[in-house]
């Protein structure tokens, strides 16, 4: 299960890439070149056929992230390069286009995948919750207890503790603005089991 792990990994690292830059706002860029350096790594760490798997979902997320750069960036800007070198074939047609090549087979590393990738790009988008449109929120939990669910009880277990700190930290991040008995907030407890980091900022694994 090591290897479901970078999976995950890498997949809630990129996502909540996606999720942080969505919207160009309050955006702090100095963080962005080391976290771009950061995901080519976890890319290039994964198996090649692993890769060639994942390749339609990582072309999505990072094909979006791009979208929402390359107006403020630049095409030859650094942060824009390094997302390019991930991605393989053609770009969304916009942060807000969701569309993917191929179909998604239960039990597979895609389906992994795109939990990790929903889950970091929720917790990136709500990092700074009083920038997040709220209307979002219910729909986007639902759909990430849906794909938590899909996954086998054997995978669940193994990334149970990435999962707390992706989700955990959004968590976090939306209890200051949500009541407890908010649907957001239950749907999200349905999914964290043990210990949840201190902070939206707490990055130490429990």
């Amino acid at each position: 299960m090591k290897l479901a792990c970078e999976i995950y990994d890498f997949g809630a690292h990129a996502g909540s890439f996606e999720g942080y830059v969505y919207g160009h706002t309050k955006v702090d860029l100095k963080y962005l070149p080391r976290w771009a350096a950061n995901l080519v790594h976890e890319y290039r760490s994964l198996p090649d056929d692993i890769r060639a798997e994942i390749q339609p979902g990582v072309d999505g997320t990072l094909g979006r992230a791009v979208r929402t750069l390359e107006p403020h960036l630049g095409v030859d800007h650094h942060v824009i390069g390094l997302l390019k070198e991930m991605i393989q074939w053609k770009l969304p047609d916009s942060p807000d286009d969701f569309t993917r090549m191929g179909q998604v087979q239960p039990g597979s590393y895609c389906e992994l995948y795109d939990f990790a990738a929903n889950a970091g790009a929720f917790e990136g988008y709500v990092y700074i919750p009083e920038n997040a449109d709220h209307a979002k929120l219910p729909r986007w939990v639902e759909l990430l207890v849906k794909q938590w669910r899909a996954l086998s009880p054997e995978v669940r277990a193994a990334i149970e503790p990435s999962t707390n700190l992706t989700l955990g930290r959004a968590f976090q991040s939306l209890k200051l603005c949500l009541d407890e008995d908010d649907g957001v907030i239950v749907s999200l407890k349905t999914i964290l089991r043990g210990k949840l980091p201190a902070s939206a900022d707490d990055f130490i694994r429990h």
